[in-house]
């Protein structure tokens, strides 16, 4: 009989722990309740509620994005430079060109500009190990000849470099009869500058003139020289000032270039 009691009682106070226990949960899940006998008296146990686990909502991945804008072609400006002048950009420039050198006027210490020579380069003409480049030529001051390359970095879409140097005047397909022409020419132009010096002094129109002479005819002489080289990133409608060289004490050349979209 006592067995039976201490039985009833134990699942008496099973059903009232799970009621209880339901109750106070609402709508959680509830683990199983065990019964434990130790020695003469039951126990339950009623262990932790299991609580169900959120599911893991991965983050969505936005790809990166990227220009699908096609280019047409490049547009090449030369420039000159002055740090003396009233100072307005140079007549003749377009939009974005005005914009770039407004852009930089705190960088460059030029007031006025001076619009020298546009070249539109448009498709690629020659390829070299997986890159590819353009080139062109564009008329300084003086009529002075200055030749450009434009490469496409292979595996790099929006890279570019670019060289500007002095025209291959002179130098091949050259005779032997021009080349002597050439030199001597070099060598008059030295004794027409140092007389100038000795009779005149170092300011005067006419030795600047002469020097200036000297300049191309030794440039003539000694084949191109690499005026500017730069590399850098462009995207098509962008307009970006490539760099800048000094020509004369006061004056440089700049190269702006921009990409035109289609």
């Amino acid at each position: 009989m006592k067995r039976i009691q201490m039985a009833c009682m134990a699942n008496a106070f099973l059903a009232a722990t799970i009621a209880a226990h339901g109750q106070g949960l609402g709508q959680t899940e509830v683990a199983p309740v065990t019964l434990v006998a130790q020695g003469s008296e039951p126990r339950v146990v009623v262990p932790t509620p299991l609580i169900p686990t959120p599911p893991v909502i991965p983050t969505p991945v936005v790809p990166a994005q990227v220009s699908t804008r096609r280019l047409q072609g490049f547009s090449v400006v030369l420039l000159l430079g002055e740090i003396q002048g009233g100072g307005t950009p140079a007549d003749g420039l377009s939009t974005p060109a005005r914009k770039a050198l407004a852009d930089l006027k705190d960088f460059l210490p030029y007031k006025s500009y001076r619009l020298l020579d546009t070249q539109w380069i448009a498709g690629k003409v020659s390829e070299s190990r997986g890159d590819s480049y353009d080139v062109g030529q564009l008329r300084g001051p003086d009529n002075q000849q200055y030749d450009f390359k434009l490469w496409s970095l292979g595996g790099r879409p929006h890279s570019r470099a670019f060289y500007l140097t002095t025209a291959r005047v002179g130098r091949e397909g050259t005779s032997l009869e021009e080349s002597k022409a050439q030199v001597a020419r070099v060598a008059a132009l030295e004794d027409a500058v140092l007389a100038l010096r000795q009779k005149n002094g170092d300011k005067t129109a006419e030795l600047r003139e002469a020097e200036a002479d000297l300049k191309r005819a030794r440039q003539i002489a000694e084949g191109p020289q690499t005026l500017l080289q730069t590399t850098f990133d462009i995207d098509a409608g962008e307009t970006v000032v490539v760099g800048t060289s000094r020509v004369q004490g006061d004056k440089a050349l700049i190269v702006l270039l921009t990409a035109v979209p289609r």
